[in-house]
Order: structure tokens, then C-alpha cells, then sequence
């Protein structure tokens, strides 16, 4: 674990590091405990419900910081879109799908989380996508998935829907341009792995 995380964990529990450790060890590690709430950690021996609420509230103000979207933001590597799409997708504990839609040069138009699902897969409706991207009239996607496992490595169904959606914007003339799947620490863009 980082030390860093583990000293802001120690500084709102009001406890040592190897308390806090411990404490985190106790409660699934550090994804679980972002999604426990507040009755959650506060079940815990060494969390008063004042501890509990410090910490709850710090993690939700570490995901407002990582947001970036700036209205009118240029999109133009998978970085960018990895910052655009990390509010909806980063750090969750069941399968999220969202859309990114670009006008003509590449600027945000707007973004979209569009299904939660279960821990191991979302539903995803071209339907639904292509209805927004034309209501929006969007030149172009960047879609984006997480993987609540941590590993944002591609499945075959990963592969198989993003050829699928790929298709219809070819059709519509609503080119997509990239899909991220974002894991624990890192994300795979299908541009960059030449999937797309």
C-alpha cells in the first residue's frame, strides 16, 4: 500500500500507522473500504462514528479532486480520456459503462455514465449509445469500462461489443475513437493496443 494513502488514512483515523494498517487489513484493504459507508467502517473496534464519517468523507473528497472536466476540453489521447472518464469509472465496485462524446474537433461535448452492473459485467445497449450521440450530435466516442477486479486487461466480450459499436458508428458516421477499460492502477486504451 502506498504510504503516502496510508498516512492520510492514520491522520482521519486519528491513529498510528501500523493502527491504520491494520484497521484497512480489517476491512478488505483499501478499494473496500471506499464503498462500506459510513455504518460500515464504523462497525469497526477502532472507528468511532466520527472516525468513520472523517474517513468516509475523505475518500469522497479524494474522488472530487481527481476530477478534471473543464466544459469545452480537448480530447486527444487516451490520457485525456482516462482524466474525462475516471469520475465515473475509477475505483467502484461493480462494472460501470460510460460514453465520452466529441464534437468535430475533438472537444467534449459532454460525458455520460450509462449502466452500473454487478461486479462482473454491465449491460451495454448500442441503442441507448448511439440515441445520446445523435441528440448530442457527437462527431465522434470515446467509450470507457472499469474493471472491478483491478486487471484492465480486455475480455473476449471487451473485444466483441467495442467491434460491435465500432460498426454502427460506421454506419451512422460516428466514428469510435477509443475504448479505455480502466483497472486498480492503471487502464489499457484499445487505440494504443491496436484493437481498434
Amino acid at each position: 500500500m502506498k504510504m503516502k494513502m496510508l498516512e492520510h488514512f492514520a491522520k482521519l483515523a486519528k491513529t498510528d500507522i501500523a493502527t491504520a494498517e491494520k484497521i484497512i487489513e480489517d476491512l478488505g484493504g483499501i478499494r473496500n473500504i471506499g464503498v462500506l459507508g459510513i455504518p460500515g467502517l464504523a462497525r469497526h473496534p477502532k472507528l468511532t462514528q466520527a472516525k468513520a464519517e472523517a474517513i468516509h468523507h475523505g475518500i469522497q473528497l479524494g474522488r472530487l479532486s481527481m476530477l478534471t472536466y473543464q466544459g469545452k476540453e480537448s480530447i486527444t489521447s487516451p490520457e485525456a480520456s482516462y482524466n474525462a472518464l475516471k469520475e465515473y469509472l475509477y475505483g467502484f465496485p461493480e462494472e460501470r459503462f460510460a460514453v465520452l462524446f466529441l464534437n468535430r474537433r475533438r472537444n467534449l461535448i459532454t460525458k455520460k455514465l450509462l449502466t452500473i452492473g454487478s461486479e462482473a459485467y454491465t449491460i451495454v445497449d448500442p441503442r441507448q449509445i448511439f440515441h445520446y450521440a445523435v441528440g448530442y450530435r457527437a462527431s465522434a466516442l470515446i467509450l470507457g469500462h472499469n474493471h472491478p477486479s483491478g486487471n484492465p486487461r480486455p475480455s473476449q466480450q471487451d473485444m466483441d461489443i467495442t467491434n460491435r459499436l465500432k460498426e454502427i458508428g460506421s454506419l451512422l458516421q460516428i466514428p469510435i475513437l477509443d475504448h479505455l477499460i480502466i483497472g486498480d492502477q492503471s487502464y489499457i486504451s484499445f487505440k494504443e493496443l491496436g484493437l481498434l
